[in-house]
């Protein structure tokens, strides 16, 4: 489970990373990058069903190197089934949604954006909100009074099937088009949008923290106070922030933790040719099974024994 001073730490790499990652010459609506934080999806211009088939197309490779996908989104929005099409692949994967600063997210690239495990506004970044519509040609007001219901049903579906509250589409369903709701930066690095969409899913934080509360032999509640207690302690701008936080999340002072550390790297992980051997059966498991697979049990073993001096 990554602690608020991680994520927020991540959320500004990713837009430093990202900001010259994206081809602004293309003229496709999705382009896919490597980078060192693993596989890219950038989204932007209008949403389409061919967007919605080329990710289908290419979900095979977003589990790559370990790293969850990440999503970067600017859009004003498009169509509304290929965008929560695109939701639940950017869920099934885990993916992690990006609003970078400058960018915007409107109408149905809101519904991509609350598909991430993860989502993040940075800087100048714009969520905006507004009720779906028709962009057809005139339809008759039977065909209008049959399908509107079952349009906004449809999202309200989707929406809860995210796992976010019903408070975000109120704001969508009772939100004119013409009078689009604006989620942006506050003063004090607030971002209105959490107000509606938490920066962490609900189900996958428990699932991260329950990971992370294994890992350092201790309960779930016990692994929460201690990351309240680093993000209240460390400041994220702070070149030795993890080196604040960690300590505080095995309950070590910070000679201790870099002394059992340290030790851990000989006692539990492998080097040469064993390395090389392992290496290459994790680069065979996908992302979500890694923590689970006996490899990484052990060494979690391993680093938690050297960790409480077992």
């Amino acid at each position: 489970m990554y602690s608020n001073l991680y994520i927020r730490a991540l959320t500004i790499l990713v837009s430093i990373v990202s900001v010259v990652a994206i081809p602004q010459s293309s003229r496709a609506d999705v382009t896919f990058d490597h980078s060192i934080l693993g596989y890219k999806i950038n989204i932007f211009g209008t949403i389409t069903q061919a967007d919605a088939a080329q990710i289908s197309a290419r979900e095979s490779d977003f589990d790559h190197g370990g790293w969850q996908p990440q999503v970067l989104l600017n859009s004003t929005g498009g169509d509304l089934d290929a965008a929560m099409e695109i939701g639940r692949i950017i869920r099934r994967n885990n993916a992690r949604a990006f609003v970078e600063p400058g960018a915007k997210c409107f109408s149905s690239c809101s519904l991509i954006y609350i598909a991430g495990v993860f989502r993040g506004v940075s800087g100048t970044g714009v969520v905006g909100l507004h009720r779906p519509y028709f962009a057809s040609s005139p339809q008759s007001r039977q065909t209008i009074e049959r399908e509107a219901p079952l349009m906004l049903q449809g999202v309200q579906k989707y929406v809860h099937e995210m796992g976010v509250q019903d408070a975000f589409y109120q704001v969508m369903a009772n939100t004119e088009p013409s009078n689009m709701k604006l989620y942006g930066l506050k003063l004090f690095g607030h971002r209105e949008i959490e107000s509606l969409v938490p920066m962490l899913d609900p189900t996958y934080d428990e699932i991260e923290t329950s990971y992370d509360a294994r890992e350092h032999g201790i309960s779930t509640m016990e692994m929460r106070s201690r990351k309240a207690d680093a993000d209240s302690r460390c400041s994220v701008l702070d070149i030795d922030a993890y080196k604040c936080s960690f300590p505080i999340e095995w309950g070590l002072s910070e000679g201790v933790f870099d002394e059992r550390w340290a030790l851990t790297k000989s006692k539990c992980f492998p080097s040469g040719e064993d390395k090389e051997r392992e290496q290459k059966i994790l680069d065979l498991v996908k992302t979500k099974d890694l923590r689970d697979h006996p490899i990484k049990l052990k060494r979690e073993a391993c680093v938690r024994d050297v960790m409480l001096a077992r």
